[in-house]
């Protein structure tokens, strides 16, 4: 559960999360001390940090500057969420602006997790977009789309 901050508390200051010689997630998930039972990927983590990671009730929003650990805290979520089984990789969806930047988050998840995230949707608005023009028309027992709403979405799509 999520507690909430104190009124001279800033939940999204993320000063703590200061990189230290590598890239989010991989260079903070083994740094710093592990009380027993923890999760490695836990560690390192400020409060703020570690209870969107922590949460498991339906979305989280990060919202913070650049720099600040937004992609160690998405990705160590994913991998936490895959690890202690609240969720199979298959029913992950992260979307992100740059094909590199998907690219980097699908690294940082299976390094977390020791193991590559087979099946997890993880890719640009556009790539999720276009796989799901491609996918949901033709899936059984899906919901009947109207073909109008496809074709204006393909549209958009192909004028990118």
């Amino acid at each position: 559960m999520i507690t909430k901050p104190s009124m001279n508390s800033d939940p999204f200051d993320f000063q703590d999360d200061a990189p230290s010689g590598g890239t989010g997630a991989a260079s903070g998930a083994n740094s710093g001390a592990n009380p027993a039972g923890e999760p490695p990927w836990l560690s390192g983590l400020n409060p703020a940090q570690r209870d969107a990671v922590l949460s498991l009730l339906g979305p989280v929003l990060v919202l913070a500057g650049a720099g600040t650990g937004k992609t160690r805290v998405l990705t160590t979520r994913i991998a936490h969420l895959i690890a202690t089984g609240h969720a199979h990789p298959g029913e992950i969806l992260a979307v992100t602006f740059t094909n590199k930047a998907a690219r980097e988050m699908r690294e940082r998840v299976e390094h977390l997790l020791g193991r590559p995230a087979a099946g997890m949707a993880l890719g640009t608005f556009h790539s999720i977009s276009a796989r799901c023009c491609a996918i949901m028309p033709n899936a059984p027992g899906s919901n009947p789309i109207s073909p109008s709403l496809i074709a204006m979405i393909r549209s958009a799509c192909s004028n990118n």
